[in-house]
């Protein structure tokens, strides 16, 4: 049984995964998870510039905050109107 979560590399065959790096992806329910050509490039890598907890990247910061944050303009149309955003989901108001 598996979900998405949180974890933390610890070692690669693979150049773009390096040991360290921590990664959002499909996670089993266990101590670790393998992953193999195919099922590594649903893996993506967390950058985490501000040293925020990783707990904000199941919530705010990941798949919940990103699914609410799509809303927005839905529901509040002039504010999407006055927002700038970024890739990295940065925006200016």
């Amino acid at each position: 049984m598996g979900s998405l979560g949180i974890g933390k590399v610890y070692k690669s065959n693979n150049s773009k995964y390096k040991e360290g790096t921590i990664v959002s992806a499909p996670l089993e329910w266990a101590e670790y998870t393998l992953f193999n050509e195919s099922t590594a490039g649903n893996a993506q890598i967390l950058e985490n510039k501000y040293n925020l907890p990783l707990s904000a990247f199941t919530g705010v910061l990941g798949m919940p905050g990103f699914t609410a944050y799509s809303y927005v303009p839905m529901f509040c149309p002039l504010l999407s109107l006055l927002m700038l955003c970024f890739p990295d989901f940065s925006c200016i108001f």
